[in-house]
C-alpha cells in the first residue's frame, strides 16, 4: 500500500483524541495492522493494552473488539513483523476474558501463539487438529501456514 494511503489511514482512524473507545477506529486499526509502521503499531497497541487494562469490566461490544485487535496484534507481531514488544501483555488481557462462546475461540488462537513463541510445535499441532476436528479447516491452514 503506497505512503498516501497509509496516512489517509492514521489521519481516519487518529482524528480523535481518544480513538481507543471508537468502535470503528478500534476496527480499522486492528485491519491495518499489518501495513503499519512497526513504531507506530506498537506505540498503538501500548496505549490500547494500558487503556483496556480491565477489560472484563468493559462492555461487550468492547470486549469483542478489544479482543479482535489483540489477536490481530499477537499475529502481525509474531508471523508478520517478528516483534515481541506487548506480545505477553496483549496474551494476558485476552486470558483475563470468559472461556465462553464469545472468545474460546480467541483464547485457542492465543494459546496457539504462545505454543509458537515457545517453539511448541506439537501444541501447535494438537490446537489445529481440534480447529479442524471441529470443522474449522480454513482457519487451522491459515495458522499451518504460519507456523
Amino acid at each position: 500500500m503506497d505512503k498516501a494511503t497509509r496516512t489517509k489511514i492514521n489521519q481516519y482512524i487518529y482524528q480523535k483524541d481518544n480513538w481507543v473507545t471508537d468502535n470503528e477506529a478500534l476496527t480499522i486499526f486492528g485491519k491495518s495492522m499489518p501495513i503499519s509502521d512497526p513504531d507506530i503499531l506498537i506505540a498503538r497497541m501500548g496505549k490500547v493494552l494500558r487503556y483496556y487494562k480491565n477489560l472484563e469490566n468493559c462492555p461487550a461490544t468492547f470486549q469483542r473488539r478489544v479482543s479482535a485487535v489483540c489477536v490481530n496484534y499477537l499475529y502481525t507481531a509474531l508471523c508478520i513483523r517478528k516483534i515481541d514488544k506487548y506480545v505477553s501483555e496483549t496474551m494476558a488481557l485476552i486470558r483475563t476474558l470468559s472461556f465462553d462462546d464469545r472468545f474460546g475461540l480467541k483464547i485457542l488462537i492465543t494459546q496457539y501463539f504462545e505454543d509458537m513463541r515457545n517453539g511448541d510445535k506439537k501444541s501447535m499441532q494438537q490446537l489445529k487438529d481440534v480447529l479442524r476436528h471441529a470443522g474449522l479447516t480454513k482457519l487451522a491452514n491459515r495458522l499451518q501456514n504460519e507456523s
